[in-house]
């Protein structure tokens, strides 16, 4: 039954391709799983699959990127990354979206397809002729109302369609005093995407995605337990096993991009998995008399959902007219926070 809807020829393609993998048929693993990748795209932009059915697949995108980086494909496995982010937001924000007022004929369209799916398989499989004209009727039906949704609705495309990632355009986004990393962690070790205006390079670090994930999990759970208020009475001393996390977790995460970084004053670092949770700007660099040097002190460091955000760092501040309310620092725990708030205040004459 799984091989005659079109989610089950997505799991068939996918489970191939990690096969071939397996069997270190890269060449053709990669084909498959490129293959693989496209269908899913496909279906998730037609029928609205959740994110529920994206979550089984993830380690196909990765290992698809790994491959292509593997085999020197930088540009291709760079954008195989791009492609995750990029679907994992239109699924996340497609549900909610698929609930507006115009957005009902198509849910309505990618529920019709599902049962008409469902029907074919199970008169296939009881030997029935199917009626494959209603199907393709439905497909159609979707592809021109999404085409005219997106033609007069742009602002939708994002969130219902994937879009080709072109390398040399996220260049063309990217500021010159910025740094792109974008994070892939693996079984064998974690791939390092470095973009800037000029190249593209894959480094590698030998850490294993699971002893990175625990390291990752160490740390959070350091700085959440730490106290927020000094003993006055006793001598400040930094924390050796936070500043020996924070340290660790520099060393596989950042210090490899050092002589990338040269010149450039902002990291633009694209997270995977856990490295979501991970506050980059607090990780240790050295340990010297005056006490840790984190990367704040370096570098800015902003982290985005995908490489495409980019083109919301070149977009024009808002205009001065605009208002603004912003709060912090309720219980005056935060003050870092209210200073923060007060910088982008002066931006906003009314805040």
């Amino acid at each position: 039954l799984r091989h005659q809807f079109r989610p089950g020829i997505v799991a068939t393609t996918m489970e191939r391709g990690q096969w071939l993998a397996q069997q270190r048929q890269i060449p053709q693993a990669i084909a498959k799983l490129s293959q693989g990748v496209d269908l899913l795209e496909k279906y998730l932009a037609e029928a609205g699959g959740g994110l529920a059915v994206l979550i089984g697949y993830r380690q196909s995108y990765e290992l698809l990127a790994r491959l292509q980086a593997e085999s020197g494909l930088q540009r291709e496995a760079f954008g195989t990354m791009a492609r995750l982010n990029q679907v994992e937001t239109m699924q996340r924000g497609s549900a909610a979206l698929l609930q507006r007022p115009e957005l009902a004929a198509l849910k309505q369209l990618g529920e019709q397809a599902e049962a008409l799916q469902q029907q074919a398989s199970q008169a296939q499989s009881l030997g029935r002729p199917v009626d494959s004209q209603l199907l393709a009727q439905n497909r159609e039906q979707a592809r021109q109302l999404l085409s005219g949704l997106l033609e007069h609705s742009p602002q939708y495309r994002q969130a219902l369609s994937v879009e080709p990632v072109d390398l040399t355009a996220v260049q063309k986004d990217l500021p010159a005093d910025t740094v792109l990393v974008q994070y892939l962690p693996g079984p064998q070790g974690l791939y390092l995407f470095v973009l800037t205006r000029q190249e593209l390079k894959v480094r590698r670090v030998s850490v294993a995605a699971g002893e990175l994930e625990r390291a990752v999990a160490r740390l959070r759970t350091r700085i959440a337990n730490y106290p927020l208020h000094a003993n006055l009475g006793k001598p400040f001393r930094w924390d050796a096993d936070l500043v020996r996390d924070g340290r660790q977790l520099y060393d596989w995460l950042i210090r490899p991009l050092e002589q990338d970084l040269r010149g450039h004053s902002v990291l633009a670092i694209v997270p995977s998995g856990n490295l979501y949770y991970l506050p980059f700007s607090c990780l240790i660099r050295s340990m010297g008399p005056k006490g840790p040097e984190f990367v704040a002190q370096r570098w800015q460091s902003v982290e985005l959902v995908k490489a495409a955000d980019l083109r919301e760092l070149q977009r024009q501040a808002l205009p001065a007219r605009s208002g603004l309310l912003a709060l912090a620092n309720p219980d005056g725990s935060l003050p870092g926070a209210e200073r923060e708030v007060r910088q982008i205040a002066r931006f906003f004459p009314k805040a």
